[in-house]
């Protein structure tokens, strides 16, 4: 959309550089008029958007006091120009009433077929990292969006994920597998990767036990870095007595 407002230009890309906040105003003027927008939010989450692509295209920010004036201007001026709603709308989340309701249907009732019955142990498995994480799909799934400066996208791979056997409470009871998981990107941090690590254990419930479905999806590509890990081999494993874990 900004490109096409700066259309009369002949290089937009320089224009945007050089734009002050009255370019800047008309433009959300044009923006409200084109896109017959009804909610203030809409203004204010596409600023803040040019503002993070301006960042990154020109490695600076916009100037603050210039970004102040501009937003100003939308949520005051713009707002009671075009009557704008400021109301909040409601987003309601899940629970854990409704994960466990949707992970029983797609491992029990989901008539879908996958081209690969192992697809149907991934999309488990993401759907308890999302849930655990709070994670958006462009932080754990194959997008086009993010990527690093390799030009690898930002999917969750095995490279993300460390497992470790710690020493259970009781004697008596097995070690237990401890996964950690990293992700380089979070919810705004699309260009500035602010790397966020989580910690899953084994769960009772093998439908909530993202560290079982790991540990199935890493035995079944050999993804282990260590030669030779095998189930048994893993489950016989001992930790010695000066350490937690291994």
């Amino acid at each position: 959309m900004g490109t096409n407002h700066l259309g009369n230009h002949k290089n937009p890309i320089k224009a945007l550089l050089g734009a002050s906040a009255t370019e800047f105003k008309t433009f959300f003027q044009w923006f409200v008029d084109v896109r017959n927008l009804q909610r203030l939010t809409s203004l204010t989450s596409n600023w803040k958007r040019l503002r993070a692509y301006y960042n990154r295209l020109f490695s600076k920010p916009i100037d603050q006091d210039l970004g102040d004036n501009v937003l100003n201007f939308i949520q005051k001026d713009l707002r009671s120009r075009h009557h704008l709603d400021t109301t909040k709308r409601p987003k309601p989340i899940l629970n854990v009433d409704d994960l466990v309701g949707i992970l029983l249907r797609h491992w029990k009732f989901d008539p879908s077929t996958y081209c690969d019955e192992r697809q149907r142990v991934q999309v488990a498995l993401l759907l308890l990292i999302a849930a655990y994480t709070g994670s958006r799909p462009s932080s754990i799934l194959n997008t086009d969006e993010i990527q690093d400066k390799d030009g690898e996208t930002k999917a969750v791979c095995y490279r993300h994920i460390e497992l470790y056997l710690v020493k259970s409470e009781t004697l008596i009871e097995r070690l237990k597998v401890v996964a950690l998981l990293t992700l380089p990107y979070g919810k705004g941090d699309e260009w500035k990767p602010q790397p966020k690590t989580f910690l899953f254990y084994e769960n009772p419930n093998l439908l909530l036990c993202p560290v079982a479905l790991i540990l199935a999806l890493a035995f079944h590509d050999n993804a282990f870095v260590a030669e030779g890990v095998k189930t048994r081999k893993l489950l016989e494993a001992q930790i010695p007595h000066r350490k937690l874990s291994i």
